[in-house]
């Protein structure tokens, strides 16, 4: 079991803004960013801030170029060549949050797991996320559910 959920996720969320900045279609690796950031403990844990900082001060691998391997390897990033254009990492909280996602693209989040979330399977997860860290997912969306008056988030794990 590799703890990645933080390198993946700001993978993700840098391969988005690439893409919808430059009109394209690309997967940036994984696995490049749990091996290169030495503040990171790779498949022990990490940052999702530094990963996404990462992001900003280096080039990025495609994930052809620099397979997931959900292990611990060493950092080979000199072969990446593709300049990410991320210029800064923010922080978000509220209303900001939503108009992020409605102008910029998606952004990460981190919450504590429960039992709840584990089991959970489909639809709106009610169940109690309190607290920031843990894990961390890519907010992609929110919605509201009309019926029972609660806003959402649409997130991919």
């Amino acid at each position: 079991h590799c703890g990645s959920c933080w390198a993946i996720t700001a993978s993700d969320a840098a391969s988005s803004f690439y893409n919808i900045k430059n009109n394209k279609k690309v997967t940036f690796s994984h696995q490049q960013p749990l091996d290169c950031i030495r503040q990171s403990s790779g498949c022990k844990g990490g940052h999702s801030f530094l990963a996404m900082q990462y992001f900003v001060d280096r080039k990025a691998c495609t994930a052809q170029e620099y397979p997931y391997k959900a292990r611990d390897e060493t950092c080979s990033h000199k072969k990446c060549t593709i300049e990410t254009g991320i210029k800064n990492v923010i922080r978000l909280e509220g209303k900001r949050a939503t108009e992020h996602i409605s102008f910029k693209g998606p952004f990460l989040t981190s919450f504590n797991i429960t039992v709840d979330f584990m089991l959970y399977s489909d639809g709106i997860f009610n169940g109690n996320c309190v607290g920031k860290d843990g894990y961390t997912v890519l907010v992609v969306g929110y919605g509201l559910d009309i019926k029972k008056g609660r806003n959402y988030w649409i997130i991919k794990n």
